[in-house]
Parts: structure tokens; C-alpha cells; sequence
């Protein structure tokens, strides 16, 4: 499968390309409906770069493949997913370039998504959580 996806080459500098996806064992890929730009993404393309963890799956050097924000509908899966089927709606929670058309995801990097959100809900899931685990107080 093709997809278009975003790229910030350097700082100030971000264009699309056309990339191939492959469903791996173990994976997952979305159509997306619905993108959200993070403060992330915004330092990436100002060349602020994040330090290098575990949840990037890209070294957090340019050229940099951006999105984490998004949410759509399962288009196919791999042979040892379980729990998502072609059509589940998702919530991304994972650095899979999903500043895409089609991205690809790990299962645990996908939450289904809550039957009363539209398309653009979904993909407010991600900076929610964020928001309302930022807010919580440890016991």
C-alpha cells in the first residue's frame, strides 16, 4: 500500500512524500480521518529536536517523519493482531508518522475508539490523555 506523509527535512522545511507501507505480524495500519499537531511537532519544525526515547521509533534527527496526534479506521492487520479488526475506529498513541493518509501502528500503540466520537473526537485522544495524566496527583 502507498501512502503521503509529512517530513520536516530541516528546520522550516517540511514536504510530502509518497512512501509504501507493509503490514507486518504484529501490526496494524490505519486510514486516517482526523490529524492533530502537537507542541512536538511545532519545536521539530522550529529544529528544537526531543531527546531520543523509547516511544520515537525514528531517531529524533531530520529529516524527521511527523505525527502522533490522529485517529481512523483499521484497514488491515497482521496475522498476530487480536484485538482490532478492518473497520474498528482507533485512537493513536504512538510515533508512526501518522501525519499520513495510512500509517502503520503496533497494537498496543492503538486504543478503539469510543463508539460516540466523530472523526475528528478521535483524534483528541491522545492530547487529552496527556492533559488529564499531566493532572493527576500520586496517592
Amino acid at each position: 500500500m502507498q501512502t503521503r506523509a509529512a517530513i520536516v527535512e530541516s528546520p522550516g522545511e517540511i514536504r510530502l512524500y509518497e512512501k509504501n507501507l507493509f503490514c507486518g505480524p504484529d501490526e496494524v495500519i490505519v486510514r486516517n480521518l482526523a490529524m492533530g499537531i502537537c507542541g512536538t511537532d511545532k519545536n521539530i519544525f522550529l529544529g528544537k529536536m526531543p531527546a531520543n526515547t523509547t516511544e520515537f521509533r525514528h531517531p529524533p534527527v531530520f529529516p524527521f517523519p511527523i505525527g502522533h496526534e490522529s485517529g481512523g479506521i483499521v484497514v488491515e492487520v497482521g496475522e498476530k493482531i487480536g484485538s482490532f479488526y478492518p473497520g474498528d475506529k482507533v485512537i493513536s498513541f504512538g510515533w508512526n508518522n501518522n501525519f499520513a493518509d495510512y500509517f502503520v501502528a503496533k497494537e498496543w500503540q492503538l486504543h478503539p475508539s469510543p463508539p460516540e466520537f466523530n472523526d475528528i473526537e478521535i483524534a483528541l485522544g491522545e492530547p487529552l490523555a496527556c492533559a488529564v495524566f499531566s493532572a493527576m496527583t500520586p496517592e
